[in-house]
């Protein structure tokens, strides 16, 4: 996904399940990854063709559109040979069955050809252990390519989420992946409910704003100098993804909230047609039915962005190096309002989001990290905080 390179229930809409976050300002530590205890997957059709972004200039595209393996024509995922794995990779923290929990997706986007218009290559690089969403393990803390753990913040007796991610850990074969980390609330994995919020207009709208305390631990550049040299530390990425639907397809939303030594997206946003084909996958699945269709709709924005003007709340000491958290180690409170978001990024989606009067849901909500390696193999560890999430 990285685009630098290349419920407690309340009152809502007539006949729709309204909700907040499952475990509103972050007090039950229970996590299980994406898709569970599987080592395949059935194929989804792909919903993007090669020539899906022709003639498109509403932003940079990365179209993720077929796979050279090979190479397929149309958008025909299914001749991507490898559907069976030899791990699921499957993490869980004190989860025993229970429908609701924080779910998480821990994914590893393996090197792929120089045209990188093609299907995410950890469906079909051999390096990778795991399925697509689950494609490498976690572990509580130690070295590897991800950790998540939680602890406490201090502040409102509530938890925090800690997710880690080292490239140094990566394997050989590895060396040019990109590491991607993200835990949340979906209604589509791990949180039985029809929304988080809703919205009609700017003025009827109900649980679109999402708050939340973070914090950058550390960002280690291994061997780079983090203050001077620009161009050899690995770029690491802190976002905060809400994710819709219109149109039969999920919608998603990347803030760029934190950042080290990445560029933000550039004055307007960047989009990404996502083909996603593992079926048993919550991030290809429509919100309102939960029926697979192998991929979504993502677009991008930077926090700066002047699109984003009155969507967001406690950005005051922005940092165009580094975004919203700029010193280490500091807790940083920022409000985002989607329904706000979502309007600034309409034009960036394949079909814009459809006006006042049209309802519209908030369906999920995930903080993600994703880093890589410098240049020429500087490793880049980075470790984040997220707590006290609620809706408003």
């Amino acid at each position: 996904m990285l685009v630098f390179y290349c419920c407690c229930i309340g009152v809502g809409l007539p006949g729709v399940s309204q909700a907040v976050l499952w475990d509103e300002g972050f007090t039950i530590p229970r996590t299980r990854s994406d898709f569970g205890n599987f080592t395949s997957f059935p194929w989804s059709p792909c919903p993007y063709h090669a020539s899906d972004s022709a003639g498109d200039d509403s932003g940079s595209a990365g179209l993720d559109a077929f796979c050279p393996k090979p190479l397929a024509q149309h958008g025909d995922c299914a001749v991507c040979t490898r559907t069976g794995y030899q791990a699921s990779n499957m993490y869980s923290m004190n989860y025993s069955g229970q429908s609701n929990f924080w779910v998480l997706s821990h994914n590893i986007d393996a090197p792929a050809p120089p045209d990188y218009r093609v299907m995410s290559a950890v469906f079909w690089n051999d390096c990778v252990t795991g399925p697509p969403g689950q494609s490498w393990q976690v572990i509580p803390a130690g070295p590897n390519v991800f950790t998540v753990s939680y602890g406490e913040t201090g502040r409102n007796g509530n938890l925090e989420w800690r997710l880690g991610l080292h490239t140094g850990h990566l394997p050989a074969c590895l060396q040019n992946g990109i590491p991607y980390l993200s835990i949340g609330d979906d209604i589509r994995s791990g949180h039985r409910a029809g929304s988080i919020g809703y919205w009609r207009s700017a003025k009827d709208r109900k649980r679109t704003g999402v708050s939340a305390d973070y914090r950058i631990f550390s960002y280690n550049g291994h061997g780079c100098d983090d203050q001077s040299d620009q161009t050899r530390c690995g770029p690491a990425l802190y976002y905060l993804l809400g994710v819709s639907q219109w149109a039969g397809k999920p919608r998603g939303l990347f803030i760029y909230l934190g950042r080290r030594h990445a560029k933000g997206v550039d004055a307007g946003g960047q989009y990404l047609r996502w083909n996603f084909p593992n079926s048993r996958s919550f991030w290809q699945k429509l919100p309102s039915t939960r029926a697979a269709i192998g991929g979504a709709d993502w677009a991008y924005l930077s926090l700066e962005d002047p699109v984003l003007e009155g969507c967001i709340r406690g950005c005051d000491r922005s940092d165009p190096l580094r975004g919203c958290m700029p010193l280490d180690g500091i807790l940083y409170s920022i409000q985002v309002d989607f329904a706000c978001a979502f309007q600034a990024a309409s034009r960036l989606f394949d079909t814009p989001m459809p006006g006042d009067g049209a309802v519209k849901h908030l369906y999920g909500v995930h903080w993600a990290i994703e880093a890589a390696h410098g240049s020429p193999a500087f490793p880049v560890s980075i470790s984040v905080g997220v707590s006290n999430m609620t809706t408003y």
